[in-house]
């Protein structure tokens, strides 16, 4: 399977060549076959899958990414392993990594150069979700006026952050084996 990156350039594909997405757009275990509805399956251009796994054990699953496995636990104390990053976690490192990456392409296409980037991310709590996710930008390189620029570009084509500021549709689709 072809990466993003080789088949299709995400961000290019919805900025121009400043990095303006406005302007571009006019104004289961392997015991376990996963059975992908048709609509999910035939849509590789036009979306991302992952497959997280859990067998019987600790509240700790693996998920597959493309080639990349990742683990994804809970801390010991509500009976995880505590060896993995919590699901909150990699949501704020998708969040956090995703902007860092659009401000990168964002700088490269305006010419910019950046002697690093940090983004911290940051959400709050409210019941079993967030409400608010805090991104704090430091960049070392340009001045005010182009950093302003910057971040404008990069809120253009982060998809993460994008997804984050309008409602979606989650649906979910069970199936039994038992």
């Amino acid at each position: 399977m072809a990466r993003a990156s080789d088949s299709n350039d995400h961000y290019s594909k919805y900025t121009d060549d400043r990095g303006d997405a406005a302007a571009a757009l006019g104004g289961g275990g392997a015991d376990v076959p996963l059975r992908v509805p048709p609509s999910i399956a035939d849509s590789s251009l036009t979306s991302r899958r992952v497959q997280a796994t859990w067998e019987p054990g600790p509240l700790r699953c693996d998920v597959a990414v493309e080639g990349f496995t990742l683990s994804v636990d809970e801390p010991e104390s509500v009976g995880g392993t505590g060896l993995g990053p919590q699901p909150t976690d990699l949501f704020l490192a998708s969040v956090a990594s995703c902007f860092t990456l659009a401000l990168v392409h964002s700088a490269g296409k305006q010419g910019l150069q950046l002697r690093g980037v940090q983004v911290e991310a940051v959400g709050e709590y409210a019941g079993p979700r967030f409400d608010a996710v805090h991104l704090a930008v430091a960049v070392a390189g340009p001045g005010p006026d182009e950093l302003a620029r910057l971040v404008e570009a990069a809120e253009r084509v982060c998809y993460v952050s994008n997804t984050l500021r309008a409602p979606i549709a989650l649906t979910v689709e069970a199936r039994s084996d038992g």
